[in-house]
């Protein structure tokens, strides 16, 4: 019952729900929100969470300097508060390791 080759059975009803696959995404339209420019680090992370494939379009995009320097930047800063906020946790010397 417990060979270390055999898989585990997954009952049928869990995967009742899940999708065979993905259905294609459609092309970027002229009128597509998809499509309008990203001016700032703070509406590049809201188009992160909410319209991936906005942010794809501009990175991809000439002029795109700006907003991957402006990402990684954000990218930087939540990192550092991410790591002050565990090391608070331990406090001393952990608090400069994380």
């Amino acid at each position: 019952m417990n060979e270390p080759n055999t898989p585990p059975l997954i009952p049928a009803p869990a995967l009742a729900g899940v999708p065979a696959s993905q259905p294609p995404l459609s092309p970027l339209d002229a009128g597509s929100e998809d499509l309008a420019p990203i001016p700032n680090v703070v509406i590049a992370i809201e188009s992160i969470l909410r319209q991936p494939r906005r942010v794809i379009h501009q990175v991809r995009g000439p002029n795109s300097g700006a907003l991957i320097a402006g990402m990684v930047l954000a990218a930087v800063v939540c990192s550092a508060v991410y790591g002050v906020v565990v090391g608070t946790f331990s406090g001393g010397v952990q608090l400069w390791a994380a």
